[in-house]
């Protein structure tokens, strides 16, 4: 439903619905409404709490779905800069922690030609007010930045799809070779559907190929299929992750 921060779940397979639906509503689960996308079947839930038992139900009898993650459970993330390549991230988390920040998840960045360690570490926290008043870790001076969002679609590493992320896919795995095959159309471009939070609506994207310096870099332009929307986009794209 837009406007409520809670996103789509989308549910493989659509023969059944009708037996899904009864087994939403005997666990009380209630959605504003639920439309055919393909082979899958987008449902939209009326709160986060509808939204977490709609997952979990599906979850608990195993069925292939993908979805976003709510708002409310998003994590800031920032990259700390000043501290040495060689620092350990337990000892730099340990020290967040001691400073207030509890739910510090701290992860080093690596370059993306060299694959090496660099000296950057990014944090994730809900708790981004509270990190803005750090400013020493390990008895270094740093500086907390807030971390820039990717020009690119996010890509499922489970799934292999385009729009959204492993952590919230419970689709088949499949390998990139096949995915391929299905994504890309003789003119060369691959078609994604993503998910824009900022009018909880999903559009398909056709993703046209980048240079042949790098077969892995893409542009893009969104082409929206929605009949109730006229809006067009183009450019950078924001994600659900």
């Amino acid at each position: 439903m837009a406007g409520t921060g809670v996103p789509p779940i989308n549910i493989e397979g659509t023969a059944d619905w009708s037996s899904l639906s009864r087994m939403m509503n005997s666990k009380g689960i209630q959605f504003s409404k639920a439309r055919t996308a393909g082979t899958s079947v987008k449902v939209f839930t009326n709160t986060p709490a509808d939204y977490r038992q709609l997952v979990a139900l599906l979850e608990s009898i195993k069925r292939p779905f993908f979805t976003y993650q709510l708002k409310e459970d998003r994590m800031d993330q920032r990259v700390i800069r000043g501290l040495p390549r060689e620092m350990s991230v337990n000892d730099i988390k340990e020290d967040l922690e001691s400073q207030g920040i509890a739910d510090a998840v701290v992860q080093q960045l690596t370059s993306r030609t060299t694959k090496k360690p660099l000296p950057l570490f990014l944090v994730k926290t809900k708790m981004p007010e509270k990190l803005a008043e750090i400013q020493r870790l390990a008895m270094l001076t740093v500086s907390f930045e807030r971390k820039k969002k990717s020009s690119e679609p996010s890509q499922c590493y489970r799934c292999q799809r385009y729009g959204h992320t492993q952590r919230n896919c419970r689709l088949a795995e499949r390998n990139s070779q096949q995915n391929n095959k299905k994504l890309t159309n003789r003119l060369g471009y691959a078609v994604a559907t993503l998910y824009f939070p900022r009018d909880d609506r999903e559009h398909d994207v056709y993703i046209a190929p980048g240079s042949d310096r790098d077969r892995n870099a893409y542009s893009y332009r969104s082409v929206v299929t929605d009949t109730d929307t006229s809006k067009q986009r183009s450019g950078s794209l924001l994600h659900g992750e």
